[in-house]
């Protein structure tokens, strides 16, 4: 099920199927890289006709030493969108990070 509730308007609930595939790929040795792509459907059952995709691609790569930099990129797609809304919301994130080893 999917509860949607816009700025306007009352919360409303679809029946929904899924449908998600993933890809990974790894490298361990240094520099270290780690990336991976998801993919997910929601086919509307009660609103027939209306499809929901969501898209994420997640990269980190090791610069030096325990230090990585990554790049976190979500598009999120609505075949029947709210009036004036959007078909598609895309998010971007750059992330650093350390990992402590003893």
């Amino acid at each position: 099920g999917i509860r949607e509730q816009y700025t306007t308007g009352d919360p409303t609930w679809y029946l929904a199927g899924y449908l998600a595939g993933s890809w990974s790929l790894f490298r361990y040795d240094s520099p270290k890289l780690d990336a991976e792509v998801d993919l997910a459907v929601y086919p509307y059952l009660t609103d027939f006709g209306r499809v929901l995709l969501q898209g994420t691609l997640r990269v980190t790569y090791e610069v030096f030493l325990d230090f990585n930099v990554g790049l976190n990129f979500t598009d999120t797609y609505d075949s029947r969108p709210p009036e004036g809304g959007a078909n598609n919301d895309f998010n971007m994130s750059i992330t650093i990070g350390w990992k402590y080893r003893r």
